[in-house]
């Protein structure tokens, strides 16, 4: 049983570019993987030729795929069973966040694909923001060029972004900084919010205090892998400018904004420090490509033997370990699990690595090979 909801002006469109109706969507292979995570993989589509009018310029694919009975089972009240799929409830959060005057990506369509009941996989499609990077990438490459003035401008403008979402009555869940885009605009910048979680929850009113708090804490908790305690303590007074005075004993709540962010920090950061190390060894690799006018990798095999020939002399990040369990098509088949571990010169490769992994990458072999041969 499948399901498939899009606007009806954006039908057309959606046709043409063959992701209409939601079997298309649950079983297509995009042009260009942007990201792979432990629950979803992430494909940007541009389309090759003038469509429909209204239609964008790009849009992302996020998938999200229940592959075992263990994963079904345990997700019965989160959307696998009973409930909204992750899809449906990304796709009416980010459409009643737009209506209540929060920029975030627009909301294109879902489908969601079920077997006896139970939820095999569910797909978002939201259209692409131009020239957007999400806000950890655009800090680390922007900041270090800019000057007091410039970077202060850039936090209070952040600040008043978290702020007016709460004064809409949204409380987004996930606020870390993987799920805000930035887009330059003249001497100012333009944030996108994407990704609301589970947590999520639209009110009424002004969003209650411990909600705020555990917004903020999310925010920070990713925001302590770039910037200064004084930078910061300028976002959370750029923060109450807009929004007021975070309650009456404002010493109080700010720790507990710091007590929460630390609980979330360290896996954050290695979260982060993975992301930037694939990003460098992504570039790293297209290089070599390129220069030896490899066009492509034929298996899986061949890009981690080609892993394993990087020298990491330069690399600026500390060194996390990445774990990837990939499956063929067949979704019985057993997965094959590969461990790739930074050394201090050097990329190492282990099979049934029993290191802790800073990152988990669960994908399809074919969804891998897409992503280093994009």
């Amino acid at each position: 049983m499948n399901t498939f909801k899009c606007d009806p002006e954006d039908r057309q469109w959606l046709e043409e570019l063959g992701v209409a109706p939601g079997d298309c969507l649950t079983s297509m292979r995009p042009n260009k993987v942007a990201a792979i995570s432990g629950s979803s993989e992430t494909f940007e589509i541009e389309p090759d030729r003038d469509l429909a009018p209204g239609a964008p310029r790009s849009v992302f694919v996020k998938r999200y795929r229940y592959r075992s009975w263990k994963a079904l089972l345990g997700g019965c009240f989160r959307g696998s069973l009973f409930g909204r799929s992750r899809a449906r409830m990304e796709f009416t959060l980010l459409g009643e966040m737009r209506r209540r005057g929060v920029r975030v990506v627009r909301p294109i369509a879902y489908a969601e694909q079920r077997r006896r009941g139970f939820l095999r996989s569910c797909v978002l499609v939201t259209e692409g923001e131009p020239d957007a990077q999400p806000l950890g990438s655009y800090f680390a490459r922007h900041a270090p060029t800019w000057d007091l003035r410039r970077k202060r401008r850039f936090i209070y403008e952040a600040g008043e972004t978290v702020a007016g979402m709460h004064d809409a009555g949204i409380m987004h869940g996930g606020l870390f900084w993987r799920n805000i885009l930035v887009t330059q605009a003249g001497e100012g910048w333009t944030f996108t919010l994407l990704d609301p979680n589970r947590r999520a929850r639209l009110f009424s009113h002004d969003v209650p205090h411990r909600a705020r708090i555990s917004d903020l804490s999310d925010y920070v908790a990713s925001a302590v892998a770039f910037q200064s305690s004084t930078d910061i303590a300028r976002f959370l007074s750029s923060y109450e400018k807009v929004h007021g005075p975070l309650e009456a004993k404002r010493r109080a709540a700010i720790l507990s904004i710091v007590k929460s962010a630390l609980k979330k920090s360290k896996g954050e950061a290695r979260r982060i420090a993975a992301g930037m190390n694939l990003e460098w060894l992504e570039r790293r690799i297209r290089r070599k490509r390129s220069t030896s006018g490899q066009v492509a990798f034929d298996s899986v095999d061949d890009f981690f033997s080609a892993l394993e020939r990087v020298n990491l002399i330069g690399i600026e990040h500390r060194s996390p370990v990445i774990r990837f369990e990939l499956r063929g098509s067949d979704t019985s088949r057993e997965a094959q699990i590969l461990t790739v571990v930074f050394d201090q010169h050097c990329v190492r490769v282990e099979k049934e690595s029993s290191a802790d992994a800073d990152l988990l990458v669960r994908t399809d072999a074919g969804a891998l090979l897409a992503v280093v041969n994009a």
